[in-house]
């Protein structure tokens, strides 16, 4: 079972939009890669990210007979259509250096 805070916080991580149905999977390691399934309608959608280094890549499945906007960090007002499929995208991204400190620092 994952509790409602758990929910909404997989939903900030993976980005999919629940539409009010909770994750089926969820795992999660701060800061580095995050990963998420939900139950759509057509079937499972997953996302998942790595980061590595200064490197991101992102792996989306989507499923049958629908289609997936993905918005990359480093082009957020560019996004790409995906249709069916698994679609895996990598883009530079900031170094780990520039993050912001966690909140006790």
């Amino acid at each position: 079972m994952v509790a409602r805070s758990d929910r909404i916080s997989a939903r900030k991580v993976s980005g999919i939009p629940a539409d009010g149905l909770p994750p089926s999977v969820v795992a999660v390691s701060l800061v580095t890669r995050a990963r998420a399934v939900h139950r759509r309608p057509y079937g499972h959608a997953e996302v998942s990210w790595e980061r590595t280094g200064e490197d991101l890549e992102l792996r989306v499945v989507v499923p049958p007979n629908t289609t997936a906007t993905v918005h990359l960090p480093t082009e957020p007002d560019a996004p790409t259509e995906s249709g069916s499929g698994t679609h895996v995208l990598r883009c530079a991204f900031r170094a780990p250096a520039d993050d912001m400190p966690p909140p006790n620092e």
